[in-house]
């Protein structure tokens, strides 16, 4: 369990990473 925090901390970092391109790709498409 030591590594939980980092590994939260990393799927976060992921998840608003994708989330990020999924949001800018989709303004890029609907131009």
């Amino acid at each position: 369990m030591g590594m939980g925090r980092f590994e939260i901390g990393s799927v976060l970092n992921f998840g608003s990473t994708v989330f990020g391109f999924a949001i800018g790709w989709t303004s890029y498409a609907a131009d």
